[in-house]
Parts: C-alpha cells; structure tokens; sequence
C-alpha cells in the first residue's frame, strides 16, 4: 500500500513540475507595436498595441519626463486606451506593462505632443483672373494661418484668422494666368501662446486668362444642353488647350451626356424590344442634334398629338436641357 502512495505522490508531482515548466516557457512577451495618434478631441490621445492572449491584463504609465517617474493611469483587459483632458503644447511619455499571474512584460517608452487637429477639407472654391478663393471645414480651435507660394517651396503667411467659425479666404490682387500653391494650419491659444498644429496638404490653382475666363462662362450655359464633346467643341469654338482646360475644370462627362441623350431618344422614337437592344449597345451615337431632329420629326407626325407628345416627355426634355425647343 504504502508503495503505490508512493508512486501516486512521484507522479502527481512530475505532474506539477512539468505544467509549471510549460507555464514559464509560456511568459508573456514584451508588449510590441504601441501606437499613438490625437483622438476625436485635440485634447486626447489614442493608445493601441498588440494583444497577448496569455495576458491578463494591461497597466498604462505616464510620465511628462522619458526618464522620469511613471506613474500608473489605468489598468485594462482591452489593447487600447483613451487618456483624456490632457495639456496643449505638452509632450507625454507611455509604456505599457501586460500581466498574468505568473510574469509580467514591458513596452518601449513611447510619446506624443499633444497639439491642435490638421485642418481639413482644404481646398480652392473658385479661380479668377486675379483671384483665388479658399475654404475649408471647421475645427475646434483659435483661429488658422495660411501661407502662399509661388514655386511649392518657399511659402510666406499671407493670413492669420482669429475666430474659427470663419472657414473660407478670398485671396485677391493675383497675377493673371499664374499656379499659386496654398497651405493652412490651425492654432490654440495657451496662456497668450499659440500652439499649432501641422500644415495640411498643399494644393494648388491657377488664376484665368481672360480667355479662360470667357469660355467658363460660355460652357456654363451650353451645360444646360446635353452635347456630344464634337458638339460642344464646335459651340464653344476655341482652341484645343483652353477646351482641355473648360472639360477639366467643369468636370464635364460626355459619356452622361451621350447616355442621357440616348434615354430619351428611345422614349420619343418609341422603338421595338429589339431595336432598343441594338440601340443601347451603341448609345454613344445620338447626338444632341439628332434628338432635336428626332423632336421636330414627331412634332410633323403628329399633328392631332403634338401636345401629347409634349406633355409626356416635358419632364425628361426638362431635365435634358432642351427646355428652349418648341415641341407644342
């Protein structure tokens, strides 16, 4: 009897012995990729870092010196915190220590200042002869600076707004036919300091020539009706450079175009399934002046019904742009 306890006992403890080695075996490592980034609010940063799933949880420590004392903010079981109401213009020092009940790992020291958000949404409204305007969204701040260049490498402040609500700048007194390049940045006052945040991207416009200017205008109107590029080209009438420079800063897509157009000359020809079909594959066909001529036709063919035909499609024809033809 007393033999078998024996053996019991010479098991039970090799037993023991060999989870505790698995167990040390299985420490916790150090606590790797620990990120910081300015959350929601100027005045919070985001901490996140690679889970361990043999920790049981995590201790965040602060410190407003890299060598100097931590001291310990929180303890949490997720892989990321949230420090709120922190200082303007402050630097802050982390490192994260994950635990179980057997050992425990530290992170690098890691840190962030703590500054205003990157203004957003910056970008130019209009482009004149000798004029750029400028807008861009609001943030919770002082003010904003904007700076100006005329080579995208030297810029000077031309602006400094002191209340945030104001978000746009018109920036006048421009050379004609000249790129500037614009960017902005925001600001908080401390105790009478400004701290700024970083500048946003740069962009970029070009003031018009007079030249540009005018077409501009002439292809805002001929946007009421759908033209083909030929067609809109020809109305427009100037050279290839200033019609690139119309189509790019209009946006205009002559496929749409040729599609809308499309759409209601199958309305008004009222055609077969099948000559539908064939139509649809080569869309890109009718032309604005084809529809006009399709329009006249059936006004010559329906003599009881012209009035009918114009109530049916005076939406569509609305929406097309062709508004101004007679089809009464």
């Amino acid at each position: 009897m007393k033999k078998i306890v024996c053996i019991l006992i010479i098991f039970i403890s090799f037993f023991f012995i060999d989870n505790i080695f698995s167990l040390e075996n299985e420490s916790i490592s150090k606590v790797n990729n620990v990120n910081l980034k300015i959350s929601n609010s100027n005045k919070n940063i985001l901490l996140t870092w690679e889970k361990d799933y043999i920790s049981n949880g995590y201790k965040i420590y602060r410190s407003d010196k890299k060598n100097g004392k931590y001291k310990k903010i929180s303890t949490t079981k997720e892989n990321s915190f949230i420090n709120k109401n922190l200082k303007y213009g402050k630097t802050y020092y982390y490192k994260i220590v994950s635990y179980n009940d057997i050992s425990f790992a530290t992170s690098n020291i890691v840190s962030l200042k703590v500054l205003p958000n990157k203004v957003k949404g910056f970008k130019v409204v209009k482009s004149d002869t000798n004029n750029i305007k400028l807008s861009w969204n609001k943030e919770s701040v002082s003010g904003y600076e904007i700076y100006r260049s005329t080579n995208n490498k030297s810029f000077k402040k031309i602006k400094t707004i002191t209340r945030n609500s104001i978000v746009t700048f018109n920036n006048t007194k421009l050379k004609t036919d000249k790129t500037y390049y614009y960017k902005i940045r925001s600001y908080v006052k401390v105790n009478g300091k400004k701290i700024y945040s970083g500048f946003s991207s740069v962009i970029s416009s070009k003031t018009l020539t007079k030249k540009e200017k005018n077409a501009l205008a002439r292809a805002n109107e001929l946007l009421k009706f759908k033209y083909s590029k030929n067609e809109f080209s020809s109305k427009l009438n100037v050279d290839s450079k200033t019609m690139n420079f119309v189509i790019k800063q209009l946006n205009i897509d002559f496929n749409k175009n040729a599609y809308d157009n499309m759409l209601l000359y199958l309305k008004i020809c009222n055609l077969s399934k099948e000559e539908t079909i064939k139509q649809l594959e080569n869309y890109d066909k009718f032309t604005h002046e084809e529809v006009i001529n399709s329009i006249n036709k059936y006004n010559g063919e329906y003599k009881d019904g012209t009035s009918s035909l114009n109530n049916k499609y005076k939406k569509d024809l609305y929406l097309l742009g062709y508004n101004s033809i007679e089809i009464d």
